[in-house]
């Protein structure tokens, strides 16, 4: 009788050999951290790097080639239009003043002379014509009187054109020993000063790139300009809001609003004009600032510019890590379909579940689930490394102290 049982104990235990195993096997539960999906406040934004710069602003040049002898202001100095604020050697632009003004006096009195020799023709003229009247004289010898008076007319008048002549010379001369006196061209303050007593300045030319001397600006007219790649200048528009993060203080971050958006890209320093290879893709997009702490900037300042290009308003929302995107869903967000189909990982008593969902707008952190999940559902947001390996079915434990 006991054979007789053998057999089917056999078979039970063998059909039970797989749960027994499965029972005893020690599974796997991977350590993740998770978000709650909710409705949050969602903007859409383009991300640049910028400076600070003023929009009212001179860089000081040389129209004659000089020596600097004296510098009349420092760095921070108040300037009103047109006060004087640099000086240059003006020894040999006032000796050629000279020179030119005792050109003018003596082309004057050459003026004078060929005056008194007209006067003197028209009068002898008129003595040889009363004699030729009386049969005195000649017609030759008046003829010849005749074109004496009008040599003598010629000669004065050319005289006149050599004096005006040499009174344009005087003034040029006077007008470049003016311009060794240079002042500001607008009202504001000196933010460098770029050459030192007994440096040369050098005379600015077209086509020539000449060094500055000193930059004056109006302080009051502080921009941002942020480099915008082609690829966002297109949802860029005058107007929209703007947060400025500047690296000199990380914790006190500025408003600005978009104010203007060039045609043109950046071009390369350097670059010949016209010629495409020598352009920058990116635009330098101008921001007006807003708010207080305007006392502690300075141009040329670094900053990061966040400008919010679209609203979505109170949306169902994860972290932008939770979406895992698939290959198709790429091609199609290439293409420029802002509605996308991707998939998140949902934390479901401890294991979890797969699940595609239809994105819309995004932000910075957030992206926007626009179907396929609910709110309060707990989403996988990493590890990094982890996320694209885990399964539907995998058992997870979410990290203490991490979002959940």
């Amino acid at each position: 009788m006991k054979w007789k049982w053998l057999g089917p104990a056999l078979l039970v235990a063998v059909a039970a050999l797989p749960f027994v195993a499965r029972a005893f096997r020690q599974e796997t539960v991977y350590q993740v951290t998770a978000a709650v999906a909710a409705t949050r406040e969602i903007r859409s934004s383009v991300l640049a790097s910028g400076s600070l710069v003023y929009q009212e602003q001179a860089q000081l040049s040389s129209e004659v080639t000089g020596k600097v002898s004296a510098v009349l202001v420092r760095e921070g100095d108040h300037v009103r239009a047109g006060q004087p604020v640099l000086r240059l050697d003006d020894e040999g632009y006032a000796a050629e003043v000279t020179q030119q003004a005792a050109a003018v006096r003596q082309q004057a009195l050459q003026q004078r002379q060929q005056a008194l020799t007209l006067a003197n023709q028209q009068s002898a003229y008129r003595r040889k014509e009363v004699l030729h009247r009386a049969g005195m004289v000649a017609d030759a010898m008046l003829e010849d009187a005749r074109y004496a008076v009008d040599e003598a007319r010629v000669g004065l008048k050319n005289g006149g054109e050599q004096l005006r002549q040499s009174e344009a010379v005087l003034a040029q001369a006077r007008q470049r020993a003016a311009k060794t006196v240079i002042r500001a061209p607008m009202s504001g303050v000196v933010t460098s000063i770029d050459i030192k007593p007994g440096e040369t300045a050098i005379a600015s030319q077209v086509g020539m790139v000449t060094p500055s001397l000193m930059t004056i600006a109006n302080t009051g007219t502080m921009l941002i300009e942020a480099n915008i790649d082609e690829a966002d200048i297109g949802g860029v528009g005058s107007g929209q809001p703007a947060k400025v993060q500047l690296v000199a203080y990380p914790g006190a971050p500025l408003s600005a609003t978009v104010l203007q958006i060039p045609l043109s890209p950046k071009r390369m320093a350097g670059a010949p004009a016209g010629v495409p290879g020598g352009q920058a893709r990116s635009y330098p997009v101008r921001l007006a600032l807003s708010g207080s702490g305007r006392g502690l900037l300075r141009s040329g300042m670094s900053c990061r510019v966040e400008i919010f290009t679209t609203r979505a308003g109170k949306a169902l929302t994860v972290p932008l890590q939770a979406v895992l995107s698939e290959a198709e869903t790429s091609a199609r967000r290439d293409a420029g379909d802002s509605d996308s189909e991707a998939r998140v990982l949902v934390v479901k008593d401890g294991r979890l579940e797969s699940r595609r969902v239809r994105t819309g707008e995004s932000d910075d952190t957030q992206q926007q689930i626009l179907s396929g999940l609910r709110a309060g559902e707990r989403v996988v947001t990493g590890p990094a490394k982890l996320l694209y390996s885990l399964k539907p079915g995998d058992a997870v434990s979410v990290q203490a102290g991490r979002p959940s």
